[in-house]
């Protein structure tokens, strides 16, 4: 197997030792059993990482989504710094990041106009001048026409057209969701990468749709079956199994079609979406642990911090609404490990 080149390894060595700063069992631990919001982001800011990102929070009034963006600045903060080895590198795999965090910002936009979800980026100062998009303006979008508007004379100015055309008026989040994995991963299959990055990648993908899926399934596969011929475009399983996935007209035979793939974990789990994120956890962690291609390790980085992400928002949220730890802990993905390395 290759070496990593040592631009490129000093990338994946960043990201490794930021990933050796993340909360352990122990640090779950101890944010969970704070009895109030604001020892818990007490708790938060002596933790490595994250001082800067609730200093000065009153976290008794801040929303849910305001948290979210304070906590997604520290994952676009920590890969800008890791970009500039890559670039250094001339491995221009860097810039999927770019591409990636820009149709997340158009999902989210795009997700705001029906009301369904909270466009949880508003003038990200941190992130703006490293976009193709013009953010303030994509923050200040009210109508569908505005976000087509700013995405003219972008990258983005077919696949917004076509994402928002797919959204339509019955805000079909499956069919936005597809529309842009459509299309980040043909961009993905442009760039250089390496067959581990390919991998995770089309496994977060999958996961992400399965889950889509599933919520779709269980209240109406008609709207799901829309969206067949688009399915097939982005799932990596098997046609067997893909077919085997569509076919399923209830829950239960979506589970059964698990079986036999990758995510047969699935099939008898509790919970389906938790154990798919229990799923996302451990192909990132393995990734982060054992790959030795740079591209593969600092997308790892990325959805374990993802992942961190939700965790510390569970906890704030569960604190804040008197939730006890028995019904908290169980919402917290990879948050068993005694340690990162």
């Amino acid at each position: 197997m290759p070496e990593i080149p040592f631009a490129d390894g000093s990338a994946a060595a960043i990201a490794k030792g930021l990933y050796g700063m993340h909360l352990t069992a122990a640090d779950y631990t101890a944010l969970l059993g704070c009895a109030t919001v604001s020892a818990a982001a007490a708790k938060l800011k002596g933790f490595r990482g994250y001082g800067d990102v609730v200093s000065g929070l009153d976290p008794m009034t801040v929303p849910r989504a305001r948290l979210e963006q304070l906590l997604r600045g520290k994952i676009y903060r920590d890969i800008r710094h890791i970009r500039r080895y890559m670039e250094a590198a001339g491995n221009r795999f860097c810039d999927f990041f770019r591409m990636s965090f820009d149709v997340l910002q158009l999902t989210d936009a795009i997700s705001a106009l029906s009301g369904e979800e909270d466009y949880l980026i508003r003038l990200p100062d941190y992130f703006t001048g490293d976009s193709d998009l013009p953010l303030y303006e994509l923050a200040e979008a009210k109508t569908e026409a505005d976000i087509i508007a700013v995405s003219d004379g972008t990258p983005y100015a077919d696949v917004t057209r076509r994402a928002i055309e797919a959204y339509g008026p019955q805000n079909d989040s499956q069919a936005l969701y597809l529309t842009f994995a459509s299309y980040e991963t043909q961009r993905f299959g442009r760039l250089p990468h390496s067959r581990d990055a390919m991998r995770l990648y089309r496994r977060k993908t999958d996961l992400e749709l399965l889950k889509l899926m599933y919520r779709v399934c269980s209240f109406d596969r008609a709207l799901s079956a829309a969206n067949d011929a688009s399915v097939c475009d982005v799932l990596s399983l098997p046609a067997s199994k893909a077919a085997a996935v569509l076919r399923a007209q209830d829950t239960a035979a979506f589970r059964l079609a698990m079986r036999g793939t990758e995510y047969r974990a699935l099939a008898g789990a509790q919970d389906f979406y938790a154990a798919a994120d229990e799923l996302l956890y451990a192909f990132a962690r393995d990734a982060i642990r054992y790959s030795r291609h740079a591209d593969a390790v600092v997308l790892a980085y990325v959805y374990l911090s993802q992942i961190e992400t939700q965790n510390i928002i569970h906890i704030i949220e569960g604190i804040r609404y008197h939730l006890p730890q028995s019904v908290i802990r169980p919402l917290l993905c990879g948050s068993g490990e005694a340690e990162r390395r």
